[in-house]
């Protein structure tokens, strides 16, 4: 082979190494744009007023989008920095704090409920079966939100005439009942527990270490970061303000070790979309943060909040199993919906890949799945599903 052959053949090799590291550099960019379009698409088709969308894959956000705005009146758009409620999501963040507890050693998972609210707390169907932590995380506690969730007096004989409708016919610790009653109740033990408020004991022991600036307390929050939450009646999107309802009045007279329901540790956590996912990645990496460069909780805790706890239900503490948006890869974490407002942080743990989705409202045309449906699985699809 003489020199201009090699010479041919090595600019050949040098040019096809180039082209595949362009087209290999490139492919992600493609990729998020024609998701940027999907997303887009299901925006405008289920007329949403603002949408938050977060992707991670091995311990890093590898997507981030906002569409709409966060204010319907006054056309501000969804950016970074808007924060939405999260709803129900809020229960896995309570549960966090409670293991905290946990892994501190003043409680366990075994602790009767009673010996720290400072009243009997048993279900009248089974007076001699102690009703757990464990039970309370669970949701298999068998109390119920049939008189309400926003206190803790509605589980108390000594507080509420009619305490034992708070209560189903179920054996504590036998059947799956959902109830956000039993999160509110574990905000007001964290309190009796830490010595701390609930609220700042969220932001003090999980939010700022992972240099996450959400609240429990809207109070304490920029409500120009927040976005607004909208319910569609008769095609309209009316805005629903007792979503971000003032703690002040309460905040004024609050009593230490009982108000904490005030915040709802059920479903009151203000957030944005990637402090979520930054949340949800110490999740995945059961307990260690890369943010904190430490635990927020121990292994152990983390697995056991992962773990079921309820059989083929498939729920562990504040999080579980959630819907089959991809039928051939069961993810976990939760969801939320409140006053209009979807949300889902969800993630395949084997594969590393998640997704945060936050939507303060939504049209969902007649014969197509809800707004959760029709975005997380085409983020999943990007992320390699």
């Amino acid at each position: 082979m003489n020199n201009i052959s090699k010479r041919v053949i090595v600019i050949f090799t040098i040019a096809a190494i180039f082209i595949f590291a362009i087209s290999a550099a490139t492919q992600p960019w493609w990729k998020a744009r024609r998701l940027d379009k999907e997303l887009s698409s299901v925006f405008n088709e289920y007329r949403c007023t603002g949408l938050s969308v977060v992707a991670v894959n091995d311990g890093k956000i590898v997507y981030q989008k906002d569409f709409g705005v966060k204010d319907v009146a006054a056309g501000t758009p969804v950016d970074g920095a808007t924060m939405y409620r999260i709803a129900s999501i809020s229960k896995s963040i309570t549960a966090t704090a409670v293991m905290q507890l946990v892994d501190s050693g003043l409680i366990s998972l075994d602790t009767d409920a009673s010996d720290i609210a400072g009243f009997p707390i048993r279900n009248p169907h089974w007076p001699d079966n102690p009703i757990t932590i464990e039970m309370l995380l669970s949701h298999t506690s068998s109390i119920s939100d049939e008189v309400g969730y926003n206190s803790i007096d509605f589980i108390n004989p000594a507080a509420c005439p009619d305490f034992a409708s708070s209560f189903t016919e179920y054996q504590p610790g036998t059947n799956f009942n959902y109830c956000d009653l039993n999160f509110n109740i574990l905000a007001t033990f964290v309190e009796k527990l830490s010595g701390e408020r609930f609220d700042e004991y969220v932001r003090w022991h999980i939010l700022e270490p992972m240099g996450i600036t959400g609240s429990f307390c809207v109070d304490s929050l920029d409500r120009g970061n927040l976005a607004k939450i909208y319910r569609y009646e008769e095609g309209v999107p009316v805005e629903q303000p007792e979503a971000y309802a003032s703690r002040k009045d309460a905040l004024d007279n609050y009593q230490f070790g009982h108000d904490a329901p005030v915040f709802s540790g059920s479903a009151g956590m203000k957030i944005t979309a990637a402090d979520l996912a930054v949340y949800m990645m110490m999740l995945m990496k059961y307990g260690w943060s890369d943010v904190a460069g430490a635990r927020i909780l121990s292994a152990e805790s983390a697995e056991a909040i992962q773990a079921s706890h309820t059989g083929e239900e498939g729920y562990g503490l504040g999080f579980g199993r959630t819907e089959p948006f991809l039928s051939d890869h069961p993810t976990f974490g939760h969801t939320g919906g409140a006053y209009g407002l979807r949300s889902a942080m969800c993630f395949d743990e084997s594969r590393k890949l998640g997704v945060v989705i936050l939507c303060s409202g939504s049209d969902t045309p007649e014969g197509k799945p809800y707004i959760l449906q029709a975005t997380v699985p085409p983020v999943f699809h990007y992320l390699g599903l």
